[in-house]
């Protein structure tokens, strides 16, 4: 029955509530957590095997996939010294780009039984996984298995707490919907385990993902995730100009960018919106909600339902970076309204285009230092209509623009992968054990 249903799924939301990793190999005394840190130079490259989910295009013309991910395959392949992407065949949702020369990409479909899969491992000095439910993640286990087989140092990534988005993205829809989502989180979790107990390592793509990992044992890299690159942080001058005017402006003008999904929590900005109409009158901010997704219908019957029509605007997608940029450097403040405990990287994208972030105070926005005027309680709708009408006083705003300009500098997808590297290639050298010349130097 429905009751039933609701109560397994209760049972299981319970079980689910604290994912961990477990102790990966036997003989690990210890955990290792990895913090970003301060790398000029990495000189020692390797070969780079990844395997995605993230699907791929064919044409005359090369293989296309999203320009987000196209983004960061670049600033990996700058790295290694050769970079080889194994993905899906299939359609990449969102802008796309041309993958460039130089990264080697082998549809997922052409390497299927273990002597293939072997021998294309075999050819890498790290292979690194994904996993997600077992169903989605039958390419990465094979890939895993053949890196313990070939002897490969094999990595894990984690980007996203998948666990706590699917569970909800099903908040509110129907029990069978609800009950699946369940069952593929505590599918996410258990594969997570799995291959976390074959690697040699774990990274996190933010803070926020650390309580998903019992580190007993782990070798884990703790990183803060951005898109961006130095040379696409406005100039001063420019930077000046942006202020100035937003200290000017009769209103603020606000926007959010997010894929429009339940636990991306949209609805808060539009919810602040009303309680600022309400407070503010005619002085209350605009809004502009950027992206698409499933739950642009509700978000617009919402937008109506309170009266906001006026307000707020759906202005769909833009490519990335420029058109991108172009768009967002016409607001003066990004709203981040996600529910979940990530920390998206479009929290770069707004400093660097001269926006001040409004952010929730999860974990990995606390870790960032980030001045407490600008967070709110994540979830809380009100708590973010207070930070928004504490800006309507230029002076603050401006300020707090000016204290954020030197955060983007230090967090780029090069330092990113950079860092990144640095402990892949500690890693690599733990598992190989002390050089010839250091076991003397120890003899001696």
């Amino acid at each position: 029955s429905p009751m039933h249903c609701d109560i397994a799924c209760f049972a299981l939301r319970a079980r689910l509530a604290s994912p961990t990793l477990k102790t990966l190999r036997h003989g690990r005394k210890r955990s290792r957590i990895s913090l970003p840190m301060n790398v000029e130079n990495f000189d020692d490259p390797y070969r780079l095997l990844i395997v995605t989910p993230i699907p791929v295009q064919r044409d005359d013309k090369g293989y296309s996939t999203l320009d987000l991910w196209v983004r960061d395959l670049e600033a990996q392949r700058q790295i290694v010294a050769s970079l080889c992407v194994v993905a899906p065949l299939g359609v990449a949702e969102g802008s796309l780009r041309k993958i460039p020369d130089g990264i080697t990409i082998v549809p997922a479909d052409s390497v299927v039984s273990p002597a293939q899969i072997g021998e294309l491992v075999s050819q890498y000095d790290v292979i690194q996984v994904f996993a997600r439910s077992r169903r989605q993640s039958s390419t990465s286990l094979s890939f895993a298995r053949a890196a313990r087989d070939e002897g490969r140092c094999l990595i894990m990534g984690i980007s996203s707490n998948r666990v706590q988005t699917t569970i909800l993205n099903a908040r509110g829809k129907s029990w069978p919907r609800r009950l699946k989502a369940n069952v593929v989180a505590r599918s996410i979790c258990s594969t997570q385990k799995r291959v976390a107990r074959m690697a040699d390592g774990v990274f996190l793509c933010g803070h926020g993902l650390v309580d998903m990992v019992d580190t007993d044992g782990l070798n884990v890299h703790v990183d803060v995730a951005s898109w961006i690159r130095e040379h696409e942080v406005i100039d001063d001058e420019s930077y000046e100009i942006k202020m100035r005017r937003a200290s000017e402006a009769p209103t603020l003008s606000a926007c959010v960018a997010t894929r429009l999904e339940p636990m991306k929590g949209v609805q808060l900005a539009i919810e602040a919106l009303r309680t600022l109409r309400e407070h503010l009158g005619t002085r209350a901010p605009s809004l502009v909600i950027l992206g698409s997704g499933p739950e642009q219908r509700a978000l617009e019957e919402l937008v109506e339902k309170h009266g906001l029509g006026e307000g707020v605007q759906f202005r769909g997608t833009f490519a990335y970076p420029d058109p991108f940029f172009a768009e967002i450097r016409r607001y003066d403040v990004m709203l981040l309204t996600n529910l979940n405990v990530e920390q998206p990287r479009i929290i770069f994208d707004a400093l660097s285009q001269g926006l001040l972030p409004v952010c929730p105070d999860s974990t990995p926005y606390q870790a960032l230092k980030l001045d407490k005027r600008i967070m709110y309680r994540r979830g809380d709708a009100l708590a973010l209509a207070e930070v928004i009408a504490n800006l309507d006083r230029r002076e603050l705003l401006t300020e707090l623009m000016s204290q954020m300009r030197q955060l983007v500098r230090r967090f780029t997808v090069d330092s990113m992968h950079l860092r990144r590297a640095a402990w892949v290639a500690g890693t690599l050298r733990q598992i190989a054990g002390p050089s010839e010349a250091e076991t003397s130097r120890r003899d001696y």
